[in-house]
């Protein structure tokens, strides 16, 4: 191999294509980021170990991508045999959520009912839920939905992401029309009291008749185009065309919900259209991104330096489980926190692992024995994986353990050798985790910065002349950063 005999420069190397492999897959928000994470970090994992063997590199690699796809055959086949989970009704069960939500929201807002405290509440339970959507959307192809079903998903968080901004332009056409002119407000209570009783009938199912009734009300309340000149009939107009907006809207959601529940595979037509209504384009901060990358390959770079120093013979799992930790939460605002619960998990597996490998295993003499040991503990722990509050650790706690352990074809067990191979990989973890405290001590505040530094700068730039298609680009944009801004403010405020 080229660089087998340069060490720092096979360091370099090895940074440097685990941190653009990991540059390339944060561009990506569904499951296919994490291919090309896998194919980063797998670099260190495979190489660094057989340094002083590199004839063997070819052969490991091969050994690995068996274990990998064998790993992968045999859950699949489990999963689709025992308890079987599909992603459609998880995915229904969070728009659900989104619209109950939604519509409590808009109820709120319309009935001139909302108190801040219970708006925030819901405003930050819509964005999450609307943030979860992406990445099941992405998989829904590959359950076997049909291309029309994962169009109507497309097009529904494409309309959910407006909802927010239409519903507070709406607020803010209802407050100018209090503070001027409350007596137009009250005319057009029984019409808001109407549009609160529709809201709550689509809870069954699109209502298409009474919609078309609201529009022809809505139509028929609005001042003529002589009446335009005075300023009252004016806020009035647009109060009714907001109203309008909203209520077309509400009922593209709510037939998109039931296309999508009924898998029903006919075109969709829209009833609500905004030029600003396009492909969702995703904001990137892409100097972030960049300077977590940075931190990463710098951080592997250290790690090696260190591995060469002190001539540590099994330093390369420090090395990998480094370049590991810092891949798996770079995308994160403030990663510190979680790369050491990835410590504390591992060094607890390797304190099961020593158990198993020097307590349990040396009693057992058959096959059957051996699997029983295997199977309860597992089973066990695994059921808590789907609780997200313990999928870290348990997860961790199982891979960890299994891999630690490392059972061979006859039991060959060195306590001293055991110590010595399975503590690089928390230390690599500590180390990661101390220099990302060092490198990365910023948390949300400096995203939530930035993200309000990015929307003052697009605000800025509507002066500019500029394209109907750059407007829309921008707009959907500015949309995409306060979904991604509105969870971080929930956590500095």
């Amino acid at each position: 191999p080229m660089f087998v005999q340069t060490p720092l420069l096979l360091a370099i190397v090895v940074g440097l294509w685990t941190g653009t492999l990991l540059f390339l897959s944060l561009h990506l928000r569904t499951a296919n980021s994490y291919a090309l994470m896998l194919a980063g970090y797998t670099m260190p994992l495979i190489s660094l170990p057989v340094v002083d063997n590199p004839q063997a590199v070819f052969d490991i690699a091969v050994s690995r991508t068996e274990e990998i796809f064998l790993g992968i055959i045999c859950a699949s086949v489990v999963g689709a045999m025992f308890w079987p989970r599909r992603l459609a009704p998880v995915f229904q069960a969070t728009t659900e959520k989104w619209f109950v939500d939604a519509a409590t929201y808009s109820q709120r807002f319309i009935s001139r009912t909302c108190q801040a405290e219970e708006i925030g509440t819901l405003r930050n339970s819509m964005v999450g839920s609307f943030n979860s959507l992406e990445m099941m959307i992405g998989q829904l192809s590959h359950e076997g939905a049909r291309k029309q079903t994962v169009r109507n998903a497309n097009e529904l968080r494409g309309r959910m992401i407006h909802l927010l901004p239409v519903i507070d332009a709406l607020d803010d056409a209802l407050w100018a029309l209090e503070r001027r002119t409350p007596e137009l407000l009250a005319s057009l209570k029984p019409m808001l009291q109407k549009a609160c009783d529709w809201l709550e009938s689509t809870a069954d199912g699109p209502q298409h008749d009474p919609w078309q009734q609201l529009h022809r009300e809505l139509e028929s309340l609005q001042p003529g185009s002589l009446q335009l000149d005075d300023r009252d009939q004016l806020l009035l107009s647009n109060t009714l065309f907001r109203l309008s907006e909203w209520i077309d809207l509400w009922q593209d959601c709510r037939t998109l919900q039931y296309a999508i529940k009924t898998d029903d595979q006919s075109q969709w037509r829209a009833v609500y259209r905004h030029w600003r209504l396009g492909r969702l384009t995703p904001f990137l901060d892409r100097g972030l991104m960049l300077y977590s990358v940075t931190s990463t390959v710098l951080a592997i770079i250290a790690a090696s330096v260190l591995w060469i120093l002190l001539g540590w013979k099994d330093g390369a799992s420090a090395v990998a489980l480094a370049a590991v930790s810092c891949s798996f939460f770079a995308a994160m605002d403030d990663p510190a926190p979680q790369i050491y619960r990835f410590f504390f998990w591992t060094l607890l597996s390797v304190v099961f692992a020593s158990l198993y490998l020097f307590v349990v295993l040396p009693n057992l003499h058959d096959f059957p024995m051996l699997v029983l040991a295997f199977a309860v503990p597992f089973i066990c722990v695994g059921t808590l994986t789907v609780q997200p509050r313990f999928f870290l650790g348990t997860l961790l706690t199982i891979v960890n353990t299994s891999s630690f352990i490392s059972i061979q074809s006859a039991y060959d067990a060195d306590f001293m050798n055991f110590l010595n191979s399975n503590l690089a990989g928390p230390a690599g973890l500590l180390f990661a985790f101390i220099w990302t405290l060092v490198f990365r001590p910023f948390g949300v505040d400096l995203a939530v910065k930035r993200l309000t530094r990015f929307s003052w700068r697009d605000i800025a730039s509507l002066s500019e002349h500029s394209s109907l298609a750059e407007h829309r680009r921008m707009g959907v944009q500015m949309l995409d950063r306060l979904m991604q801004q509105l969870p971080r403010l929930t956590i500095t405020a």
